[in-house]
């Protein structure tokens, strides 16, 4: 299996990035490790990560599911994590 990919143009030497996030301390789909943050990919937890001098913000996203005319409307919560020059990726 190979470790996880980077979405930040810094990258971390691919040994010391595995090592980091099985260290690292999971929240569902993210994970928070020594060196970076990681971020779930659509189906494999922790798939990318951004090294923290690169994370500029995190923010949490609420949006709300479409009403099926039957049920009430329900909050989908995102966590955002923003980096180099803007980019966002959210999980």
């Amino acid at each position: 299996m190979s470790g996880p990919q980077p979405l930040s143009r810094v990258t971390i030497d691919p040994e010391i990035i595995r090592a980091d996030r099985r260290k690292s301390k999971k929240f569902d789909q993210c994970g928070l490790g020594e060196k970076a943050i990681y971020i779930g990919g659509s189906l494999t937890p922790r798939k990318f990560y951004v090294p923290y001098p690169q994370v500029t913000h995190v923010y949490k996203r609420v949006a709300v599911s479409k009403g099926s005319g039957k049920a009430f409307l329900t909050p989908i919560l995102y966590l955002v994590v923003r980096y180099d020059d803007g980019q966002e990726k959210q999980c």
